[in-house]
């Protein structure tokens, strides 16, 4: 731990560096717990079927079917909607990302 017993004005030496994750710190989370789930229904046949989470809501955003599976799963024409915090009936936000081929969690929130 280089940084420990140097100061943060001295430059770091060359070293190698590996890069796993290219989006926003806070999506990190959320794409930890999509990609555990997929493992482990690809490679254990596990469903899960209820997630329990605090607010977390980019965790539950993941954790859907994309806005495109959403609609063939359900034999629709239109894009799902919800209602926003204001009321009004709006698109919903396509940032689902679990497969086609995986059954959907519900969740409950605590």
């Amino acid at each position: 731990m280089w940084h420990v017993k140097h100061t943060t004005a001295e430059p770091a030496p060359d070293h190698s560096c590996v890069v796993n994750h290219v989006r926003s710190s806070g999506s990190m989370e959320a794409l930890a717990v999509l990609h555990m789930c997929v493992r482990m229904y690809e490679q254990h046949r596990v469903v899960i079927k209820k997630v329990i989470m605090d607010d977390h809501s980019s965790i539950k955003a993941k954790l859907k079917w994309s806005n495109t599976v959403h609609v063939a799963k359900h034999n629709m024409t239109t894009t799902p909607k919800i209602f926003n915090s204001a009321g009004n009936e709006t698109p919903r936000p396509d940032y689902g990302e679990v497969p086609a081929h995986m059954l959907k969690s519900s969740f409950l929130q605590i």
